[in-house]
């Protein structure tokens, strides 16, 4: 039986933040209950703040 995704990969932003600390905090908060990793992907100085505010391990560049 599956155990669904090992990793989510949310995206923080798109030229300018999609998603608030709150927001991030949110998702990687319920990822890290499931025993999930949560990869973030921002290309702002904003989204990265926010994707490390909110406790991402990781935050890459989006590549187009």
């Amino acid at each position: 039986m599956g155990q669904g995704a090992d990793l989510l990969k949310v995206y923080a932003d798109w030229a300018m933040p999609t998603l608030t600390v709150d927001e991030l905090r949110i998702i990687i908060d319920e990822a890290h209950k499931a025993k999930r990793k949560v990869a973030v992907r921002a290309i702002t100085p904003e989204g990265i703040r926010n994707a490390l505010a909110a406790g991402a391990v990781s935050v890459r560049p989006m590549t187009c």
